[in-house]
Order: C-alpha cells, then sequence, then structure tokens
C-alpha cells in the first residue's frame, strides 16, 4: 500500500491541521488530538509526559542536532512514531526495515533498534513549523540530522504503542 493507505511511513512532511484529510492517521487519532493540544509546549515539561501509560506518551525534547555521518538508523517495534516539530528544522532519513541489515544494538527499555550507517536512502526535511511526519515500527530512520543553519531542534514525539510485530 501507498504511504497514506497503509501502515508504511508517511514520509512527507504535513501540517498538523491537515491530519484528519488522510483515512490511513485516523487510528492515532489520539497522538495528533494531544499534538494539537500542546503543540506550542505549553503545559509540557522536557522529557516524557503521559498520554495513556505504556499505550501512547509523548517526549518532549530539545536536542542539538549532529552532522549525518553521526547519526544513528533506528527502528522501534514496539511503538509507531508521530514526530512533530515544534521549532528548529531537522533532516530525517527514511529506509524500510528489512533494507536496513543487521541490528547492531537493541535498547529494550527504549524500545530502540539501532543499525550501521547506510547509503542510498530517502530524506524528510523538518523545516516548518507545525509539521508532522509518521513511522511505524517497520520503517528505518534516522533522525536529529543537521540542515544548513539548524544547530538544534525542539520537537515532540508522540510514542503509540503498536504491539509486537515480529
Amino acid at each position: 500500500m501507498d504511504a497514506l493507505g497503509g501502515k508504511e511511513a508517511l514520509v512527507i512532511a504535513l501540517r498538523l491541521k491537515d491530519w484528519r484529510r488522510y483515512e490511513a492517521l485516523q487510528e492515532l487519532r489520539q497522538a495528533f488530538e494531544f499534538l494539537e493540544r500542546h503543540a506550542a509546549g505549553s503545559g509540557l515539561q522536557e522529557g516524557r509526559n503521559e498520554i495513556a501509560g505504556e499505550e501512547a506518551y509523548a517526549l518532549h525534547l530539545t536536542v542539538p542536532l549532529k552532522p549525518e555521518a553521526e547519526c544513528l538508523w533506528e527502528t522501534h517495534p514496539g511503538h509507531i512514531d508521530v514526530i512533530y516539530l515544534a521549532e528548529g528544522a531537522e533532516m530525517i532519513g527514511y529506509r524500510p526495515e528489512g533494507a536496513l541489515g543487521e541490528v547492531v544494538s537493541y535498547d529494550a527499555e527504549k524500545d530502540t533498534a539501532f543499525y550501521a550507517n547506510q547509503t542510498g536512502y530517502s530524506r524528510v526535511q523538518l523545516s516548518e513549523r507545525d509539521t508532522v511526519c509518521v513511522f511505524y515500527p517497520e520503517d528505518g530512520h534516522l533522525p536529529w540530522c543537521q540542515v544548513a543553519g539548524a544547530g538544534r531542534v525542539r520537537k515532540i514525539v508522540v510514542k503509540v504503542a503498536s504491539g509486537p510485530i515480529r
């Protein structure tokens, strides 16, 4: 299926206000409604913010960006990431998990599998405030990459439990 009709990465950035247009995103309603309420960061603490326990929570993060070659590929076997850009600009690489090769380490506490650096992948640039992209468990992504003139990014990542997929 395509990115808007199936459970593959939404590798384009869309405006937060437009999420209701896409039927495939309706299963993530709780995440998008949370972002609508807290888009400016109001009421959020830095770090983890509860939505529905382990079923859904948000990470409010302000992080320095790195050169692309220093970033790590990752997947999250038990979660869907709904990434919202609050401030700054960031490039995120995308590659299907099956094309990433061997897992080099897995952090069970953070539900993150890391992979060796890759070449030949798609890039999504988040450079306008209020943009969102979605990565499902089978979507490899390369976050925290610098874009011209950007040193830090503030974003909200809503983690939605997807259940075991393997």
